[in-house]
């Protein structure tokens, strides 16, 4: 029986694949009701509701695959996607989890667990989980290195954000070095305020491996922009701060102006 039902759900997801969408739905749903005690059949039909975005119905059935074969990962991984559409991250976790117990090599379970982790802003894990599903399945390499990107971009544009106190703080050192005024106050504003833009830096480099880094710079050239301007802004930080007040009175609006360069350029790509 098992062969048949395995038979059967190859040909269903080979229409599905073709195009044929109600004839791999009818074959898949008429596998599932012949075969009740098939977990397969069911996770099958599953698979094919979910694809056309019938969620409620795949969870149930999918749930029936499970009562079925409790230590089912891939009806797991499954359940948990749906869960996810439907509820939230947070709800798909247990199933990521126990399907990782079951299979801890399992690269989707551990894509989406990132997936999940990243949605609910625990950025470095899910970075990780993603590095480690892209090493376990090189066919979800691009996907992966997509999320990775995604993730790249909140850092490096909560850092961007971040210059905009040490630009002030530059442009208040500048107009008391010309005026002759002390800077001792402002210059230590700076100097705190260039922390988010090397915290910013060092994640980066030591979170993303060097090919995946590489990877996502050369497929985003705004993220490269970004790290470039950071580091800039750090370097000139730094420097204001250990006494080259000479600097600040230019360095401080060009920071501003670079500032506003990348959030527009954000709005125009979509980035």
């Amino acid at each position: 029986m098992s062969g048949e039902v395995a038979a059967a759900g190859s040909q269903a997801l080979a229409l599905y694949g073709q195009g044929r969408v109600a004839e791999a739905l009818t074959l898949a749903w008429q596998t599932a009701t012949a075969h009740p005690d098939s977990p397969l059949a069911h996770y099958t039909y599953a698979s094919l509701l979910r694809e056309c975005g019938r969620d409620g119905e795949a969870l149930a059935v999918v749930d029936a695959a499970l009562r079925l074969s409790p230590a089912f990962p891939d009806a797991l991984v499954l359940r948990g996607g749906l869960r996810r559409a439907l509820s939230g991250a947070q709800a798909a976790e247990a199933d990521y989890l126990q399907a990782l117990h079951l299979q801890p090599e399992h690269a989707l379970a551990v894509h989406n667990l990132a997936v999940g982790r990243l949605r609910m802003g625990t950025i470095t894990k899910a970075v990780r989980g993603l590095l480690e599903a892209g090493r376990l399945d090189p066919g979800l390499a691009e996907l992966a290195l997509g999320n990775i990107t995604l993730a790249l971009t909140r850092v490096l544009r909560w850092a961007t954000a971040s210059v905009v106190l040490l630009a002030a703080a530059l442009i208040v050192v500048g107009a008391g070095h010309d005026d002759g005024l002390a800077t001792v106050l402002p210059r230590a504003v700076a100097a705190v305020a260039t922390v988010p833009s090397f915290v910013a830096i060092g994640w980066t480099v030591r979170t993303v491996a060097g090919p995946w880094l590489r990877a996502a710079l050369r497929s985003r050239w705004l993220l490269a922009l970004r790290l470039v301007f950071l580091g800039i802004a750090a370097i000139a930080g730094v420097a204001v701060a250990a006494g080259a007040t000479g600097i600040a009175g230019v360095t401080g609006p060009l920071l501003l102006i670079a500032i506003v360069g990348l959030t527009v350029l954000g709005w125009m790509t979509g980035a």
